[in-house]
């Protein structure tokens, strides 16, 4: 899996201007775990890579990023979610160093109540595929 594509999905989340992922976010994003300080409206992301596939003779790494959002609001979560949704399904990604990639949407999961956090969390994922040039 390649760190440049994960930079890069950070890297489009926090330009310039920001997006309206960015802003109800507050630019809180992390991989994999969230700042403990962070209370109200933030997101994660993880990722999982396949085998590598040949195309075109260049070895590609399918890619699966996840989010999950959060909020103390069951409401704006659903917002976080589509906001997310609106940021990457079906985005052009520059990756340093490779192929642009496109981010396709494989499935989300709305608002569920997570009783440990005393939050509103919910997922959506995405896959890409990663090719070197």
């Amino acid at each position: 899996m390649s760190k440049e594509f994960f930079q890069s999905v950070y890297t489009y989340y926090a330009a310039t201007p920001h997006n309206a992922f960015y802003t109800a976010t507050g630019g809180r994003l992390e991989y994999d775990r969230a700042n403990p300080s962070w209370t109200d409206n933030f997101a994660t992301m993880q990722g999982s890579g396949s085998d590598e596939a040949y195309c075109f003779r260049q070895p590609a790494d399918d890619v699966s990023v996840q989010f999950n959002v959060f909020s103390t609001d069951r409401s704006t979560c659903f917002d976080l979610l589509q906001y997310c949704r609106n940021l990457y399904d079906l985005k052009i990604i520059s990756v340093t160093n490779h192929y642009d990639t496109q981010m396709i949407k494989t499935f989300e999961t709305w608002p569920v109540w997570n009783e440990p956090d005393n939050l509103w969390q919910a997922s959506i994922e995405f896959t890409a595929r990663v090719q070197r040039q």
